[in-house]
């Protein structure tokens, strides 16, 4: 019977060790970064929601969404962005016009006027703009790792008043599989499972 070399017996030693090691260890990493994003299959639906603050990116993925069909109004949320060096700007104007410009009707744009401080006065304020424009349905447009937040919350405020979709934008600087390799994907983690924790805790999920 031919022994292992020394050589042989490190290597064998080192892929044991990676096995029950390492290969777990991404895999939880990666369950991490998948667990905040749902989707849901598209069908058409009365409106299409904007959530929070969008890049051009994801305006174009809701242009894609109302092209194909799958809205008959586009709701645009509001936030107040105020960054150094930038002069302040409320999302739903900048999202308007970026919806005109690429051939969307302003009159199938409906912009939400107050300016809600969270996800869950979002839903709140989206309920009562759907509810006076009579629409029973709507794709819910969010960044991939804040979905499951926002597609909870959204159901948990609407109920069974309005049917809601999920529908996760594109998002380049975000990657489940990798997400630990970029300050980003870092970043988007660290600040949204909190907030999933804290939505828990007051009863919003």
């Amino acid at each position: 019977m031919r022994l292992l070399r020394p050589r042989h017996i490190k290597f064998v030693l080192l892929f044991t060790f990676c096995l029950a090691f390492v290969l777990p260890y991404q895999f939880w990493l990666v369950k991490l970064g998948e667990f905040p994003m749902v989707s849901d299959p598209l069908r058409p639906s009365d409106a299409i929601v904007i959530t929070y603050t969008p890049t051009h990116a994801q305006v174009r993925h809701v242009v894609e969404l109302y092209q194909a069909g799958y809205g008959r109004k586009i709701v645009a949320s509001n936030f107040k962005v105020d960054i150094v060096g930038v002069p302040a700007f409320e999302t739903a104007e900048f999202v308007k016009r970026e919806l005109v410009d690429q051939g969307i009707p302003p009159e199938n744009i409906l912009v939400m006027q107050e300016l809600p401080t969270s996800t869950y006065e979002e839903a709140l304020l989206v309920k009562g703009l759907l509810q006076r424009e009579g629409l029973r349905s709507a794709i819910v447009m969010a960044k991939p790792y804040r979905m499951r937040r926002a597609i909870t919350t959204y159901r948990r405020v609407m109920g069974k008043d309005i049917t809601l979709l999920a529908s996760p934008s594109p998002d380049e600087d975000f990657d489940p599989k990798n997400w630990w390799h970029s300050r980003q994907g870092i970043d988007a983690l660290y600040n949204e499972y909190p907030r999933l924790l804290y939505y828990l805790l007051k009863g919003y999920l």
